[in-house]
């Protein structure tokens, strides 16, 4: 019992999935056909492409988008529906007639396109050619194939070459258009890099343990004059005691040291420290005066 009821599950379960799908077409059937009355061929041809999908076979379907594309000015496309629907006809179906009819209407107004290819460029390799972004097969070169009224661009390409290019515009009746695509040239090498500039050279630096600065033997020197002490009579004159003897002489010394140093100012270096030395006239160096 729980068999034969698996079995008759199981064989309804395909007649709900076409039920479903039979369901869907009508829909977008009966959407296709309102918006061909609104003049939106567009989006009428799209659902009835999608009602052709979901009832493969379906003469009925297939003629009506057939009349959408020759009513859209898609006369190619419209002229290949047609064809298909009279092949999917049954003889004794009065559409079949109809659509062998469209066929023969359509021939004289479906423009044709004829892409001729050069010799060498069917020898390159990876040799390719689209028409409007879609692939033109090798079978359809040198061939009037029939195409939609419209602009397309013609592309022509292979690895080391450069590609080429041409937009071309076929309109109704127009049987007669031809394309050549010429042998493609050979794409330029990249040019080598340009070699840096090497970085200039720039003067080896003194270290601070190579020598010291001016400012810095200055600042010594100074740092030790600061020991020494100073007179508020005499602002610049050492106080004459025995500490100052010390560092008189001492700052003298690394004063000589400091002088000696190649970048010490010759100037300076020659006239020393005037410490103990009057600066003023002979005349009144004496206590006496």
């Amino acid at each position: 019992m729980a068999a034969a009821a698996s079995l008759a599950l199981a064989s309804l379960a395909p007649q709900a999935v076409a039920d479903e799908a039979r369901t869907k077409a009508q829909a977008l059937f009966d959407e296709g056909v309102q918006a061909m009355n609104e003049k939106a061929y567009d989006r009428a041809c799209r659902k009835l492409e999608e009602v052709v999908k979901l009832q493969p076979g379906k003469v009925g379907a297939m003629m009506q988008l057939a009349q959408c594309y020759e009513e859209s000015g898609k006369l190619a496309s419209a002229s290949s529906r047609y064809r298909a629907a009279a092949d999917a006809a049954a003889p004794s179906d009065e559409r079949g007639s109809k659509a062998r009819a469209k066929v023969e209407a359509l021939a004289a107004r479906v423009p044709k396109l004829t892409i001729v290819v050069a010799a060498a460029n069917r020898a390159a390799r990876g040799f390719t050619v689209t028409r409007g972004g879609r692939d033109v097969g090798t079978a359809e070169w040198d061939t009037a194939v029939p195409v939609d009224p419209g602009k397309y661009e013609i592309l022509a390409s292979a690895p080391g070459k450069k590609p080429w290019s041409l937009t071309v515009e076929v309109a109704a009746g127009d049987a007669k258009t031809r394309i050549e695509v010429p042998s493609l040239s050979d794409a330029e090498a990249a040019s080598p890099a340009s070699p840096q500039p090497a970085a200039a050279e720039l003067p080896a630096q003194e270290t601070p343990a190579q020598g010291w600065s001016t400012q810095k033997t200055a600042g010594v020197v100074l740092m030790g004059a600061g020991v020494v002490g100073v007179s508020p009579a005499a602002p610049w004159e050492p106080r004459r005691t025995a500490s100052t003897a010390r560092s008189r002489r001492s700052v003298r010394r690394m004063w000589i040291v400091a002088s000696a140093h190649p970048r010490w100012p010759a100037t300076t270096r020659r006239a020393g420290p005037s410490w103990g030395r009057s600066s003023a006239p002979a005349c009144c160096s004496g206590r006496g005066s």
